[in-house]
């Protein structure tokens, strides 16, 4: 857009806007699980302090309501320290049947 600041025609000036447009692009969800009884459930946190309380926390509560579940924790924080050898490729390998992203300020 382009704008006359004084008024005489004399200047003008372009202004743009810095933000960039927004693109959504929608996601189909994936299908929910009938029961989470007997599944193996993946813990995800971001890495964030005392994260590791509240997944406790959150665990203690899905192991009252969920019978024989397996649980694997995966912390955010690994993907930018680093994965030691054979961590990738054992959360890989335990294929878990959902997963509870928790997400801590």
């Amino acid at each position: 857009m382009k704008q006359n600041i004084t008024g005489t025609g004399e200047t003008t000036i372009e202004i743009l806007n810095p933000v960039a447009q927004k693109v959504i692009r929608p996601v189909k969800p994936a299908p929910r699980l009938d029961t989470l009884d007997g599944k193996r459930i993946m813990l995800f946190f971001n890495g964030k302090h005392t994260g590791e309380i509240f997944r406790e926390r959150v665990k203690e509560g899905l192991e009252k309501r969920i019978k024989d579940a397996h649980y694997i924790y995966f912390d955010q924080k690994l993907l930018f320290t680093g994965l030691l050898p054979g961590e990738l490729a054992e959360i890989e390998a335990s294929k878990p049947d959902g997963v509870v992203a928790l997400w801590c300020a």
